[in-house]
């Protein structure tokens, strides 16, 4: 049998060359260029106005976003204690927030999902998990992802629990601890649907913790938000009432804290007012001739 004979069309060729022209050491990059790199975090360490600014715009227009071998993609890891003057300037805050394509809400401690079955996940003596363990413990729910992005969750596995992280932990990592850990990020469905779609680079998900009354959060809480902050998600824990949260399980270097000037205890979330004039509030405003 004869090879057939490939013949490239006029419109291929345009396409091949405005691609060069847009996305070779430009600064561009098509949608899912990105998506099979190895993603490492920078923290965003900025003031309240950074938040205003960065948190809805693609990680590429973010300040120090660098593609090397590696994707170093600046996302926030921050604390926002206290509220507005304003209560609805701080709810228009958290309409914001939640305006992203991929964000998962959470409104209470016990973040880390805990499963009904312990997988009986286990990890290397020296606490560095191998690609073997990896694949063959972590897991039934992971294979939705792509390889690259498994590897991106092993090297993010192993940033969490090697022994600089644990110098900045205000608790003991322990052997129990790690495995719950890593049961809990089986069965992170809502986190793991995020994973799925982001294309590093692009639109980045994000975590969003409220609490109305700040409480500490537990050991396995503050391993798993570190967790998905190496996989290079946005995270943000918000404490009206001035309450301390990340600070009882990490030290402050790990994170990014801003005060805004108001405390508000038990705060309820509400919907905005909008500040836009109805029809009639605009035609009961007009001046007669």
């Amino acid at each position: 049998m004869n090879e057939s004979t490939k013949i490239t069309t006029i419109a291929k060729e345009a396409h091949e060359q405005i691609h060069e022209i847009l996305y070779q050491d430009t600064g561009l990059y098509q949608p899912w260029q990105l998506a099979e790199r190895t993603v490492v975090p920078l923290l965003l360490d900025g003031v309240y106005e950074d938040l205003l600014t960065y948190w809805s715009i693609d990680g590429t227009l973010r300040p120090d976003f660098a593609v090397k071998d590696n994707v170093s993609l600046p996302v926030f890891w921050l604390e926002l204690q206290g509220v507005t003057q304003e209560h609805q300037d701080y709810f228009a805050l958290v309409k914001m927030l939640k305006t992203s394509a991929q964000y998962v809400f959470y409104q209470s401690t016990q973040i880390a999902p805990r499963p009904i079955n312990d997988n009986n996940v286990s990890y290397l003596a020296e606490r560095s998990l191998s690609e073997t363990i990896f694949s063959a413990a972590l897991w039934q729910p992971l294979t939705v992802l792509s390889e690259a992005k498994q590897r991106n969750m092993l090297r993010a596995l192993n940033q969490t629990i090697n022994s600089i992280s644990c110098q900045h932990y205000r608790f003991t990592l322990t052997d129990d601890l790690i495995n719950a850990l890593l049961n809990s990020i089986s069965v992170s469905e809502p986190l793991i649907n995020c994973l799925k779609s982001y294309d590093y680079g692009k639109a980045i998900p994000k975590i969003i913790l409220y609490l109305r009354q700040s409480m500490p959060l537990v050991p396995l809480d503050g391993l798993y938000l570190n967790f998905w902050h190496q996989m290079g998600f946005d995270i943000i824990v918000l404490s009206p009432d001035g309450g301390e949260i990340l600070h009882t399980v990490f030290a402050s270097e790990l994170f990014t804290t801003i005060h805004l000037e108001d405390v508000a205890a038990n705060l309820i979330l509400q919907e905005p007012r909008s500040t836009k004039p109805s029809f009639w509030q605009k035609l009961l405003a007009r001046k007669p001739r």
